[in-house]
């Protein structure tokens, strides 16, 4: 390659890359729209009580991604929130089974006691 050609090749590239340095990230709205929509739905599931842990991850995540978008680190914000979403997802999950096996349990002594009532009817006749 001749001289002037390498200059050439050689702005051209750096154009690109500061172009592409210049290229920006939108603002993650959507993400921390919906982190925040799932750490209330996991809220309303009473994840306080029955996933904790997971309640508290969501919610430091989320505040970790408000954090971000504040500085402008719009990719950071993005990985944060969508973190955000998950542990509540996790944390509303953890709740609904946690009620779920509560009314197997209370369904479960219900039924032996009426068991118990038969037996006890049989027995009587």
């Amino acid at each position: 390659m001749t001289v002037p050609k390498l200059k050439i090749h050689r702005a051209a590239g750096l154009c690109a890359l500061l172009l592409a340095s210049c290229a920006t990230v939108p603002p993650p709205a959507a993400e921390l729209s919906a982190a925040q929509a799932a750490l209330a739905s996991a809220t309303r599931a009473d994840a306080d009580q029955y996933a904790p842990q997971a309640l508290a991850e969501a919610r430091e995540r989320l505040a970790l991604a408000q954090e971000a978008e504040a500085a402008r680190r719009y990719a950071d914000a993005r990985q944060r929130a969508l973190e955000a979403e998950a542990s509540a997802d996790l944390a509303r999950a953890q709740a609904r089974l946690a009620t779920a096996r509560a009314d197997v349990a209370a369904r479960t002594r219900e039924n032996e006691g009426l068991r118990q009532r038969l037996l006890d009817a049989e027995r009587d006749r």
